[in-house]
């Protein structure tokens, strides 16, 4: 009897701990596993250095089998630096092409007709700054059991004291060009984790954007396709070729009226479908609460169904709220990013039932394939604490684990 009470207690204590470690409170477990990733990165380093030393030492020990080892062993060594230089490359290649990008919005900013520049210029030219000051990032590490949630990348507290700026921090956007990629959550001392936007923790203030904002995106990947071909010259037979090719995209370029009227449509929220532990199948976001019950700066309230302008007003279109296509850009009053940078375009809308009084839909990245990401750009953070708030508000949030997974 003592024995089989030995079990059981056994067992007692294990289903103890386990019921510990599931009742930790979400945000401290992420602070403990970011701790731990950056405790135990020197360790894989040393490892790695270790493994590397063992392998010339074992490599020295061949030489001495014969000439054709050797041949082999060189021919293997100038395969891997070939392989280094062209990931430096490929490197140098996408940090020319972030800087095609700021060029291009620069331009934009001098065009007096440029869309949007009027009524949001001190938000857009606060984006261009921002961007101007970002910091790259190369992608270090993407762990299997949270590949659609995060991913680690190269920087961190010592990049800030170098810079002598707080760029990389706590809720700092991170971006490629003016799409958004996700958020940093975690600062170690020289690597950082990023929240991407497939996770579903994620949830950024969103709005349709429809006219100009898509010509200006359009124009932008015309423009950076140029600045790329010129670059590389070999891609063309003749130089012929290249003057034809380039003469062409210069006439797309001038067909696109980026300061065509652009409209601000339905407002709502956006959510990524992936959670830790778990890799989602594609990278598709999750839209809700799209509606424009109120009236803004961008114009009236509009009916859910019909678009009509409330109150009716002849002299305003009517136009539906949301459609399949639509760009969703940051409103900046999620508190994390600023106004303006594109986020996901609209690929399904779901019908409405009986007594909605908002849509619900699905979107697709505007940032690309976020499992083939390498670098990235961190955007210093907006500058909203979610902890500087009234007592009675903080109240809510430990009170109620939704409200406080949101403000994060």
């Amino acid at each position: 009897m003592s024995q089989r009470h030995f079990h059981i207690s056994k067992y007692i204590v294990i289903l103890s701990v386990i019921m510990t470690l599931m009742s930790i409170p979400n945000r401290a477990s992420e602070t403990f596993r970011g701790g731990a990733m950056a405790t135990l990165a020197p360790l894989w380093t040393v490892l790695g250095t270790s493994r590397s030393i063992a392998s010339s030492l074992f490599g020295n020990h061949q030489s001495f089998e014969g000439p054709v080892e050797e041949e082999e062993r060189d021919l293997h060594q100038l395969e891997i630096e070939n392989q280094i230089l062209k990931n430096e490359i490929r490197k140098m290649q996408q940090l020319f092409e972030h800087e095609l990008r700021i060029i291009a919005q620069l331009s934009n900013s001098l065009n007096p007709n440029y869309y949007d520049l009027q009524q949001h210029q001190t938000e857009l030219l606060s984006v261009l700054q921002s961007q101007m000051l970002s910091v790259p990032a190369q992608v270090i590490y993407r762990s299997p059991t949270s590949w659609s949630s995060s991913l680690w990348v190269g920087v961190g507290e010592n990049d800030n004291t170098h810079l002598g700026k707080q760029i990389v921090s706590k809720n700092s956007p991170v971006v490629i060009g003016k799409n958004v990629v996700g958020v940093i959550d975690y600062v170690g001392n020289s690597q950082s984790r990023v929240r991407l936007i497939t996770d579903s923790g994620l949830t950024p203030s969103v709005r349709v954007s429809r006219g100009g904002h898509q010509n200006q995106q359009l124009k932008d990947q015309i423009q950076l396709l140029q600045g790329s071909l010129a670059s590389q010259p070999h891609i063309f037979s003749t130089p012929q070729e290249k003057t034809e090719a380039m003469q062409l995209l210069e006439s797309l370029k001038r067909k696109i009226d980026p300061t065509n009227d652009n409209s601000l449509l339905a407002k709502g929220e956006l959510q990524g479908a992936s959670v830790p532990l778990w890799r989602a199948q594609g990278q598709k976001l999750k839209g809700t609460g799209f509606n424009y019950d109120f009236s803004d700066a961008e114009g009236p309230a509009r009916d859910l169904r019909s678009g009509n302008p409330i109150p009716a007003n002849d002299a305003i279109p009517t136009m539906p709220i949301i459609q399949e296509g639509d760009t969703l850009i940051t409103t900046g009053y999620d508190g994390v990013f600023p106004y303006g940078l594109s986020v996901a375009e609209v690929t399904k809308i779901h019908l409405l039932k009986e007594g909605d009084y908002y849509y619900e839909l699905e979107a697709e990245p505007t940032a690309g394939n976020l499992n083939e990401l390498e670098i990235v750009y961190i955007l210093p953070p907006v500058g909203f604490d979610p902890k500087d708030q009234p007592p009675e508000f903080m109240m809510l949030m430990t009170s109620s684990p939704s409200v406080a997974e949101k403000s994060r």
